[in-house]
């Protein structure tokens, strides 16, 4: 070979090798730092021990069970024993259920008996093996009918591979499926084809009419229905309908189908074969039920499961053999037209006609008009039976309207309750005891709801009739035995909020009604001369103004959103959304947004168009003026001689911090600020190891961790479910449970509880969020935080606030007034942050062992959307004013993930009070890092997330005086290797050239 040829070849592999090298050191070290430990993980980390400390117990946190298998064991059992406490017996004619020992030979209708609903999609997805029903049923006594379960697992719907593309936010992908037409992928999700998959009646096989006489003691009827992240359910069925019947319905109604296969069971039935028919809701999302009652398909017996989870399977087959006895009781109303919901008109993907969304990035240019307000869920439709029966809401009837009203379940059994004694009103706070006695012939719980009905005059701050004020679960009671809980609450959580005259909280002055019910409708049913159901007082009434805030509060509620609740009004404005209102239920009822509504106002397209400016933001910039601007340059830099351990255990406002903050580099806090994906980053000059923080709702989702199947997670009952167990303790066990499972995997944060609102029964992510209530989910919240940090795991509550709809969720302009935004939708966040508590143990300056207890909820998770036209993580009103000097959080708030686009300002959620930005590629960047109004935002930011993880397991095993490093990782290792084996490579090829060069 000629030496020219020889050289040019050299010469091209040694430049391939050197790009190559270069390329892949620089993006793999570079922006794909945060993606390569996540998915190889990182280095490990190294804790040296000052000698002088080597006696003390760093282990803050001691786990509960001894090994793996224990704890996954114990995991498990606990998922089982939360899906039997939260099923909802809805209907049980002639004590249909439970089946008898006898009645134990059935047959399972319905394709999802082969393809249960166990979660949804996103990031609540987990990645452990689910227990089916079959497996479920046959281990708990039942004989099903095979031949049935095959024909349903073997049918071409069940089998049939089909792929198809779909947008995620990695770019396009190929996903395959079978069964419903229900996809996801990277935490996106779409329907496509044929979303219910149910079988065609025409394929029933007329063999299988001779297996029922065999498996006739029953037939279990399972309908599911599905929902998942970045998706929300359709309203119109007419792109996936299979039948020219079915186009015009919505997702949840029954299609032809599955009408047909009832009716096929009720023919069964109806021929002696089959002697009971039972449905199982496997679905998340509230269904239109009334079908449960037509006497076409004779049902005699239904039960709602949700999601399932892992092991829900076997509390399914326990709660049908009586095993378990029902006491779930309903988070949402279950009404029998959705389509007639004052939500429905407004839960469209409306985009401003004269706005260029490509400007904010994502789906920005899109509304949504919460013009219900206050009246979501079981506040419409009780409020409106109200005034119905006083002859105010012509044509409206509840019996039609409403199947089965919010906190509504049956029971095996019965029972009795009544106020112990009168009711009392101490110093502002209402006690109620309560006796209930199981009145029947088996064993169960029952849950005491109380209703309060404040006083509402027609044109005033508006009022649902009854609201839900406290409520409490028993334990378990034999047949014949008594218990009296006890439930109290504040009168302040009674006052409502007035965002148009007094601008506050309002204690109007009038009678306060209290219903001892069975469910939220109870009151229609109580005599108010019932002194063991009813209890009633007089208050005088009180403002909490600027100068008299709540007691529970640190700073006076206040308006803060003016400009938001400005574009709903009282009277038929054009151009603006119209405020539903009580006094005039029927001339106010929710529209669909008009012409004039798409057409944005000069200052919505002007806003929404334009990307923060942190020189020239008036409210948050580098203004003279604005919320946040100083012109004194905060320390940096400083020797102080403190580490983060030093602080542990210390209140947020201890001049220790202000010490520990002098001392740090502000380029590092902007690469952990900026760039939190699942983590945040080492500081190692004060000791601050690396957190991991991970999905989901319904348990630890690892598909993002480099733990992977080493990890203990498995799917625990969709949080749904465990708030229909109205039982705080076993929601703080499955906290404690979660908790334990992170301290085992090394996990320190968990993206996780969801708390958003049922806003309406179509949202994607309804499973992932408690209820329509936000008592009920703020205070099943708040034990199940407590839980979780008993093992020094911060939750992320999510996603604060007002994001009830996955379609158009980036960037979408939402607009309601602020009294409902307070009294419905913030609620749950609110009650959440003031009453969960932790103890954390730390070492005082004496060596000694010590602990103070702490607000539990110190971590939450921004939203996409905006509130009005900012983006929530961006709502100096929402983050800081509200949630901090209102609330008192302490803590850090996180974006949700963040793609960069531009209405997701890092500099303007570092201001507003959004300190971590969820960015799994380490190229996040702040904008200002040099004047003091962003170093004086930076440093406040750091203070927030450096308390968090000061609270947390992060610090096991550190204690005063150690140092923090990390080993290089497995993946760096590799890396490494690799350029050494280039260098080589390069050596060799200059090598070799000079010598044929030197040869020719």
């Amino acid at each position: 070979m000629s030496t020219k040829k020889f050289t040019r070849i050299w010469t091209a592999i040694i430049a391939v090798v050197a790009v190559l090298a270069i390329v892949a050191t620089v993006v793999l070290t570079g922006p794909l730092y945060t993606v390569m430990n996540m998915y190889f993980g990182k280095g490990d980390v190294v804790v040296r021990t000052n000698p002088e400390a080597a006696n003390l117990d760093a282990e803050y946190y001691k786990a509960e069970h001894a090994d793996a298998e224990s704890l996954l064991a114990a995991s498990q059992e606990l998922a089982e024993k939360v899906e039997a406490e939260g099923i909802v017996l809805l209907k049980n004619d002639n004590q249909t259920l439970p089946l008898s020992a006898s009645e134990n030979k059935v047959s399972m209708f319905g394709r999802t008996s082969v393809d249960p609903i166990y979660t949804g999609a996103g990031s609540a997805a987990t990645e452990s093996s689910p227990v089916d029903y079959k497996t479920a049923m046959e281990a708990n006594g039942f004989s099903i009918n095979t031949d049935l379960y095959n024909f349903y697992a073997n049918h071409e719907i069940s089998t049939k591979s089909i792929k198809v593309s779909m947008q995620t936010g990695m770019g396009p992908m190929d996903v395959e499926y079978t069964g419903r037409g229900f996809i996801s992928a990277m935490g996106a999700a779409m329907f496509t084809g044929d979303i219910i998959a149910e079988v065609p009646l025409e394929d029933y096989p007329e063999s299988l009419e001779s297996t029922y006489a065999q498996y006739g003691d029953a037939a279990i009827v399972v309908i599911g229905r599905v929902g998942g992240e970045g998706c929300d359910l359709p309203r119109d069925m007419s792109e996936f309908a299979t039948t020219a019947a079915d186009k015009n319905k919505t997702y949840l109604e029954l299609d032809s189908r599955e009408m047909d296969m009832l009716s096929y069971v009720k023919a069964q039935k109806d021929s002696g074969k089959i002697k009971k028919i039972v449905v199982v809701l496997n679905t998340a999302n509230a269904l239109e039920v009334d079908f449960l009652n037509d006497p076409a398909y004779g049902i005699d017996a239904a039960m709602w499961v949700s999601c399932i989870g892992d092991q829900g399977a076997n509390a399914v087959a326990k709660a049908l053999n009586g095993t378990v006895n029902p006491s779930g009781r309903t988070v949402d109303t279950y009404v029998k037209d959705l389509t007639k919901d004052p939500t429905f008109v407004n839960f469209d993907d409306i985009y401003y006609s004269n706005v260029d969304g490509t400007i904010g990035g994502y789906e920005s240019g899109s509304f949504i008009e919460y013009e219900e307000g206050i009246y979501v869920g079981y506040r419409y439709y009780e409020t409106a039976a109200a005034e119905a029966m006083d002859g105010n809401y012509a044509g409206f009837d509840y019996d039609s309207a409403v199947v089965y009203p919010f906190g509504y379940g049956l029971s095996y059994t019965t029972f009795d309750k009544t106020f112990e004694g009168t009711p009392t009103y101490n110093d502002g706070t209402y006690t109620f005891n309560v006796t209930v006695t199981n009145t029947g012939d088996v064993a169960g719980k029952d849950v005491v709801e109380i209703y309060a009905e404040t006083p509402y005059t027609k044109g005033g701050i508006e009022k649902s009739k009854v609201v839900l004020a406290g409520f409490a679960k028993t334990s378990e009671l034999a047949p014949g035995a008594s218990e009296t809980v006890t439930i109290s609450f504040a009168d302040e959580d009674l006052a409502s909020y007035d965002y148009k005259n007094n601008k506050c909280y309002v204690l109007d002055a009038g009678t306060y009604g209290f219903y001892l019910s069975d469910n939220s409708h109870s009151w229609a049913e109580i005599d108010q001369a019932d002194a063991g159901k009813y209890f009633s007082n007089e208050l005088s009434g009180e403002v909490f103004g600027e100068s008299n805030k709540r007691d529970s509060d640190m700073t006076a509620a206040v308006n803060q959103f003016d400009e938001v609740s400005a574009e709903l009004t009282d009277t038929k404005t054009e151009g603006k959304a119209l405020n539903f209102s009580r006094s005039d239920f029927a001339g106010t009822f929710p529209t669909a947004p008009t012409d004039a509504d798409i057409t944005a106002e000069d200052y919505i397209k002007t806003a929404i168009e334009t990307v923060f400016d942190e020189n020239t933001d008036t409210k948050t910039g580098n203004v003279e003026g604005s919320l946040v601007y100083t012109a004194d340059m905060p320390v940096t830099g400083a020797s102080n001689g403190l580490q983060l351990i030093n602080v542990r255990g210390l209140s947020y406002d201890d001049p220790a911090w202000e010490q520990l903050l002098d001392e740090l580099n502000m380029d590092d806090v902007a690469n952990m600020l900026a760039n939190a994906g699942y983590n945040t980053a080492e500081i190692l000059n004060i000791g601050k190891p690396a957190t991991l923080d991970y999905d989901g709702p319904m348990g630890w989702s690892t598909w993002v961790s480099a733990s992977g199947s080493d990890a203990i997670c498995i799917g625990f009952p969709a949080e749904e479910l465990l708030a229909a167990t109205w039982n705080v303790d076993i929601a703080r066990e499955l906290g404690e449970m979660v908790g334990e499972q992170g301290l085992y995997n090394g996990f320190n944060g968990w993206y996780a509880p969801a708390m958003n609102t049922h806003r309406n029964a179509f949202a994607g992510r309804n499973y992932e969020y408690y209820s329509e209530d936000g008592l009920l989910g703020g205070k099943i919240a708040a034990a199940e935080i407590s839980g979780t940090m008993k093992y020094g795991v911060y939750t992320y509550i999510k996603h604060f606030a007002v994001n009830d709809k996955e379609d158009g969720r980036n960037g979408i302009a939402t607009w309601l007034n602020e009294q409902a935004l307070r009294e419905i939708y913030l609620r749950p966040y609110e009650i959440a942050v003031k009453e969960a508590k932790a103890d954390v143990n730390y070492y005082n300056e004496n060596n000694q062992l010590v602990s103070n207890t702490i607000n539990a909820t110190t971590a939450i998770m921004s939203a996409y959307n905006r509130i009005g036209t900012v983006w929530a993580g961006g709502q100096y009103g929402l983050q800081t004013q509200i949630l901090r000097n209102e609330w008192g959080f302490r803590g850090a708030v996180e974006s949700d993930y963040f793609g960069g686009n531009a209405y997701m300002d890092p500099d303007l959620g570092l201001r507003a009070g959004n300190d971590l930005m969820l960015n799994t590629f380490a190229d996040g960047n702040l904008s200002d890092k040099s004047s003091a109004t962003g170093v004086a935002a930076m440093r406040r930011a750091a203070h927030n997330v450096l308390y968090m993880v000061a609270n947390s397991n992060a610090m096991q095993g550190i204690v005063s005086g150690s140092t923090v490093s990390y080993k290089m990782a497995g993946w760096q290792k590799a890396l490494l290797a690799g350029d050494i084996v280039a260098a080589l490579i390069v050596v060799l090829g200059i090598t070799l050239i000079v010598r044929k060069r030197k040869n020719a």
